[in-house]
């Protein structure tokens, strides 16, 4: 989950951020903000929170580090660690998809991280890696 502060802040919105699942849009009464959050939908920003995950490389991840998708600069990695249950480094970044390309392409993209002047190839995702169905959770 995104950290308020330090991973999503006052101008990112639960559709970008993939916690869309957390607003009731048809709210009776709506909510502050509704309506903006409602364009912001049909509007489909191309502004996305993803996870990602080094391959094959034991390098840390912290902050910063800039994510390359097919050659491209499209954002940068906000937090990083270690994920010792997923065994690789981890973490999140906003990153400015092509219009072209719709959410569910996301994985089947090439993805790179420039860790220490090296990049290394990545996996990402909108879904959390660890446990994209919350089973776990809820067990």
């Amino acid at each position: 989950m995104p950290v308020l502060g330090d991973d999503i802040g006052y101008a990112d919105t639960p559709y970008e951020s993939g916690l869309l699942f957390a607003s009731k849009l048809d709210k009776s009464g709506g909510f502050i903000g509704c309506v903006a959050l409602q364009q912001r939908v049909v509007e489909a920003s191309n502004r996305k929170l993803v996870q990602i995950m080094l391959i094959d490389n034991d390098s840390f991840i912290y902050h910063n580090e800039p994510i390359y998708m097919h050659d491209q600069l499209v954002g940068a990695i906000i937090s990083g660690t270690y994920g010792h249950t997923l065994g690789a480094p981890v973490g999140l970044g906003w990153v400015t998809m092509p219009s072209e390309i719709p959410d569910e392409k996301l994985e089947e993209q090439q993805w790179e991280i420039l860790v220490a002047g090296n990049r290394i190839k990545a996996r990402a995702s909108l879904k959390s890696m660890y446990d994209p169905r919350n089973q776990n959770l809820r067990s």
